[in-house]
């Protein structure tokens, strides 16, 4: 694993045509339970500074005065500033967003550290994710995502980072396939149950106009799926890869605990109090956004490689799910950068 982060370093835009954002809005003009999905092509910006410009290693200390020299920390990181508009129309600014991406380097013997199968709960992974094997063969670096974003929203993040060979990043392309679907699911506690076919047969009408504004290849079942955009792209870029880098991070909604579900492989629901996790993460939403679109959960993933040349990729994939009166649809968003020299 990177000592630091700072291999990150620099300013990414993306591979032309290879951005895409995905997300479903209530059509209030109809019955409950439809749904408009509305989909851009992106053109983004991510620039990684030193977390501290000064500093090497760009270290900042977490020095608790509890008496333990044993449960200090260090982090090391970058910040960085993303924006995201509309490829065609670039006054239109659809995300902007701040934040750091930090390393944890405990010191000493630390006794309170966070058990693998914390962690597997946490991402819920089964026994064949390469994750699963990374944390059991202790090769992980823990990870913290920590962002802002203006409208009203603020997180904490957490995961882990670990190398990853090709036949890795075949298998965790294929579970993100299914990971970061456009698939709504409906909370147990909504008052109206979510009519299926009427969102499904919205979900097509929108092609014709996705292929007008310049999404070549965007087919059918990338509605579904949409990392299939870029599967084939992103497969035949890493081939020829040296090395890869694979992080994974989820951030949940601590407050009202009680009242949050977590999504699970097959679209069911489990209720658990998030006190109950040992992985501790949180998401802070305003009033207004609370109210109208909450966002319960945060989930990421991220790939960076570089080729026989040198160059160098990051590959992100995300889900934000927006709770709309008691139905979960995942906002889903996907690039593949480069970083510029």
């Amino acid at each position: 694993m990177p000592e630091n982060l700072r291999f990150l370093e620099g300013v990414w835009e993306q591979v032309s045509g290879m951005g895409v954002n995905l997300i479903a809005v209530p059509d209030r003009q109809g019955a409950f339970g439809i749904f408009d999905v509305k989909i851009a092509p992106l053109e983004e910006r991510l620039e990684f500074s030193p977390l501290l410009p000064g500093e090497p290693d760009g270290k900042v200390g977490n020095n608790i005065d509890s008496g333990q020299e044993d449960r200090n920390q260090q982090l090391v990181g970058v910040t960085y500033s993303q924006q995201i508009n509309h490829a065609k129309d670039k006054k239109n600014t659809l995300h902007v967003e701040t934040g750091h991406l930090l390393a944890e380097q405990a010191l000493g013997d630390n006794s309170a550290a966070i058990t693998n199968s914390d962690w597997q709960q946490h991402f819920d992974l089964d026994s064949g994710d390469p994750l699963f094997l990374a944390l059991d063969q202790g090769s992980v670096t823990n990870v913290h995502r920590q962002a802002s974003i203006p409208h009203g929203n603020a997180l904490a993040a957490r995961g882990c980072m670990h190398n990853v060979n090709a036949n890795d990043l075949a298998t965790i392309l294929e579970r993100a396939k299914t990971r970061y679907r456009m698939n709504p699911i409906q909370h147990t506690g909504g008052e109206d149950e979510l009519k299926r076919e009427g969102y499904t047969s919205r979900y097509f009408e929108v092609l014709d106009k996705v292929n007008e504004d310049g999404l070549i290849g965007f087919k059918e079942e990338h509605l579904k799926e949409p990392i299939g955009f870029v599967m084939a792209k992103l497969q035949q870029m890493v081939a020829k890869s040296k090395r890869m880098i694979h992080w994974h991070v989820v951030a949940r909604n601590e407050l009202d605990p009680s009242s949050k579900v977590e999504p699970q492989p097959g679209g069911s629901l489990s209720f658990l109090r998030q006190d109950q996790k040992k992985v501790k993460s949180g998401i802070l939403n305003m009033p207004f956004v609370h109210h109208m679109a909450d966002v319960p959960i945060v989930e990421a993933e991220f790939i960076w490689f570089s080729d026989s040349r040198g160059e160098e990729f990051l590959f992100y994939a995300q889900k934000v799910f927006l709770d709309f009166s008691g139905v979960f649809w995942p906002h889903i968003s996907i690039n593949f950068l480069q970083k510029r020299v």
